[in-house]
């Protein structure tokens, strides 16, 4: 019978900026399934004037097409787990950490963003987190099952929560989405609940709302 064993080891991984590093809005966004920060970053362009976009990446990284072709990366997936949510988790901490060790002064809020995939993790790791996120959105995904929730309590008097889909996406036409919004619901959490026109996708019009209604 094989023995599973533990290793734990240093790990080389990127993470991209773009935008004002003096801004007092810092936006941590978080890619989806079969994406890269070099690519998700561009989705950001429209708040680069203002504000600062840190993209980090997953750390599995693949090839979409059977061994060859263009380069993907995802947060997890089903085997082991909870050793990979342990791993982006640190690996989060580590990167906003040192993000805000370059800059000259810490910004005033903190926005964390997650699409697709990129919502569970985001959820995970505003559970997680110390750093005060001011607001927490999800953008076409659902809160992961498995989430502790009660591990939020208190955040959500610091945060404004914000649930965005398009209204030809696919992937929320089913329960998941509808099933986020009854557990905060049941939880007594205040969220804003937004659906443009559009299918599973980053919209530069949907961000400049969702900044200016953040800001209001």
């Amino acid at each position: 019978m094989s023995i599973e064993h533990r290793v734990h080891f240093s790990f080389n991984a990127r993470y991209l900026t773009e935008g004002d590093s003096e801004s007092e809005i810092l936006w941590i966004c978080l890619h989806g399934y079969a994406q890269l920060a070099p690519y998700f970053i561009r989705k950001f362009e429209v708040l680069y004037a203002q504000d600062q976009v840190l993209v980090p990446e997953g750390l599995h990284r693949f090839y979409m097409n059977d061994g060859s072709g263009r380069v993907v990366a995802s947060w997890m997936t089903k085997e082991d787990r909870e050793a990979d949510i342990k791993n982006y988790l640190s690996y989060l901490d580590t990167v906003i950490a040192d993000l805000l060790s370059k800059r000259n002064r810490a910004p005033k809020e903190i926005r964390l963003l997650g699409f697709s995939q990129g919502v569970a993790t985001a959820c995970r790791y505003y559970a997680h987190t110390s750093f005060i996120i001011s607001s927490l959105i999800l953008w076409a995904g659902a809160l992961p099952p498995d989430l502790n929730m009660e591990s939020m309590k208190g955040k959500q008097e610091k945060s404004k929560i914000f649930l965005i889909h398009g209204d030809e996406d696919p992937y929320m036409k089913d329960s998941p989405y509808l099933s986020s919004t009854e557990v905060l619901d049941q939880l007594g959490y205040a969220y804003m609940l937004h659906t443009f026109h559009g299918k599973h996708e980053i919209k530069k019009e949907e961000l400049l709302f969702l900044s200016e209604t953040l800001s209001s």
